[in-house]
């Protein structure tokens, strides 16, 4: 996670995946396996679309290179309001 070649820690990764009972091993997790393998893969497209048309949005592609290098709850409340506001008046769902 994070930029490329910039190392971050097991416990920032495991923190920014808000999986918090990850522990390195051989094999995967079967109950992470599972869930991969079942879930996932319907809703690959629609998640691809998503950061695709995202990303095209220059407001909101500077915001999320911007959030990147936030680790402060203020600092990414702060830029993730009007990221929300300007997702939300181009019509994504939620609000994002």
């Amino acid at each position: 996670m994070g930029r490329p070649g910039h190392r971050r820690g097991a416990p920032a990764r495991r923190n920014e995946l808000h999986v918090t009972d990850l522990h390195a091993g051989a094999e995967p997790s079967v109950r992470d396996r599972d869930r991969f393998r079942d879930t996932l893969p319907a809703h690959c497209t629609r998640f691809a679309q998503a950061w695709a048309r995202t990303c095209s949005q220059p407001q909101l592609a500077q915001t999320i290179h911007q959030l990147r290098d936030v680790s402060g709850t203020a600092d990414r409340r702060a830029l993730m309001a009007p990221f929300r506001a300007t997702a939300e008046r181009l019509g994504y769902d939620g609000g994002w």
